[in-house]
Order: structure tokens, then C-alpha cells, then sequence
């Protein structure tokens, strides 16, 4: 009985540690904000990176995306307008799909951004288009994951064979006992 106690202790004390032995734990590490595809026809209007905040929105959540936009030639930019289109999955919660940044000097970066909602979970692809009435027009895009962050607790599979092998001795242990105590209680009818 004494091993018996024992062993369920020590079990018991292996799970309630939340050790990596017994427990692993899983986060969607998705929601990073990707370049995917940067299609600039144009060095001239360069759009920098993008920016989410919060960092990883998921379905249901409104964030801010933003861009930085540059100039990159030697001449300004006049009546720079860009323009935001967004898939399925995102909507724009407030302002204008059109930004109107006017004139952009040589090496002269401006800050745009929009206040997004996301409908549902995927990849989103964001186009984001310029166009100047000197430069030209271009055109870029981003994908941006929108993804539920699934953080768990999940039985480690090592721990689960651990579990099982622990089961069988308990149970062994506890009919080698029963045996044992019905063999000593059928010696003492017999010796009555």
C-alpha cells in the first residue's frame, strides 16, 4: 500500500509541475505582417514598410495600417495620391480609401495610414497604388496574415506514454495488493 501512495505521488506531483515533460505549449506565432509581393514599377515613389498596430490583429479586432512612403528621385513629386485597396477579409473602419499627400521633395518620407477592421481570418493581399501628376504611377502590395492566436496547453506525447505506462503499474500494483489481502484473510479463515 505504502509503494502504492508513493507512486501516486510522485505522479501526481509530475503533473501539477507543468513541466515540459508532462505540457507543451503552442502560439500561433502567424500575424506577423509580411512584404509579399512588392511590385514597384517605379523606383521613384518607394513605400517602405508596413506597420500593424496592434501587432497581431485577429478576426473581429480594428487596427491601423500604416506605410511609409519616400521619394526616392531627384525631382519633387506632385500631387502624390495613394490609394488603398483591401481584400474581402478587411474593411475600412473610418476615412477615405484615397490619401491625398500633395508634394513629396526629393528624399522626403511621409507617414500614411487607415483604420482597418478584420472581418474574418486568411491571408489578406494589400494593394496599395501612387500616383503622381510629374512621376507617374506605381503600384505595391503586402500580404497581412489575420489569424486567431491559439495559445493551449497540449499533453506532451512523451508524457502520454509516461501516463500510460504509470496507469498499468498503478493498476498492477493494486491487484497484486487486493490479491495479496485476500490471500492473508483467506489464511486466517483457514487457521479459525
Amino acid at each position: 500500500m505504502k509503494k502504492l501512495i508513493y507512486l501516486a505521488t510522485i505522479t501526481l506531483l509530475f503533473l501539477l509541475t507543468g513541466t515540459n515533460l508532462i505540457f507543451f505549449h503552442e502560439t500561433n506565432g502567424g500575424n506577423q505582417p509580411k512584404t509579399w509581393v512588392r511590385e514597384e514599377p517605379s523606383k521613384i515613389i518607394v513605400i517602405g514598410g508596413m506597420y500593424v498596430t496592434p501587432e497581431h490583429p485577429e478576426p473581429g479586432d480594428e487596427f491601423t495600417l500604416g506605410f511609409r512612403i519616400k521619394n526616392n528621385s531627384t525631382v519633387t513629386a506632385e500631387d502624390l495620391n495613394v490609394t488603398i485597396s483591401l481584400p474581402a477579409q478587411l474593411e475600412l473602419v473610418s476615412g477615405s480609401h484615397e490619401v491625398h499627400l500633395g508634394n513629396l521633395v526629393p528624399n522626403q518620407e511621409r507617414f500614411v495610414s487607415w483604420k482597418i477592421r478584420a472581418n474574418t481570418s486568411g491571408d489578406c493581399v494589400i494593394e496599395l497604388d501612387f500616383e503622381t501628376s510629374n512621376l507617374g504611377t506605381g503600384q505595391s502590395k503586402w500580404l497581412l496574415e489575420i489569424y486567431p492566436k491559439f495559445t493551449g496547453l497540449f499533453l506532451n506525447p512523451w508524457f502520454q506514454l509516461f501516463a500510460i505506462i504509470v496507469l498499468v503499474a498503478v493498476i498492477s500494483l493494486v491487484i497484486l495488493f487486493i490479491r495479496k489481502r485476500s490471500q492473508r484473510s483467506r489464511r486466517s479463515y483457514l487457521k479459525k
